[in-house]
């Protein structure tokens, strides 16, 4: 948001006037990976904490929205943040 990425980052926060733009880029179809929902969860933290944003939208690049979960890296599924 106050840099430009210095490199391929899976989810990035980008700011357009208030609102606060989370982008999801994981090709080939956006999977919720592992690095993916600590991204989000940090990416909405941020957002969180920024009282000049009014609004949040998640996106993503590439052809899909978030297709599902990435199994390619999981054995047994945890937890990336505690529940509140």
């Amino acid at each position: 948001m106050d840099k430009p990425p210095t490199g391929k980052e899976t989810v990035r926060l980008e700011r357009t006037g208030d609102v606060g733009l989370i982008l999801v880029d994981h090709p080939p179809v956006n999977a919720l990976s592992q690095a993916v929902r600590k991204g989000l969860i940090a990416a909405l933290a941020r957002v969180m904490q920024d009282a000049t944003l009014r609004a949040a939208v998640i996106a993503c690049d590439g052809r899909t929205f978030i297709a599902g979960a990435d199994i390619r890296g999981s054995t047994t599924p945890r937890p990336v943040a505690q529940p509140r």
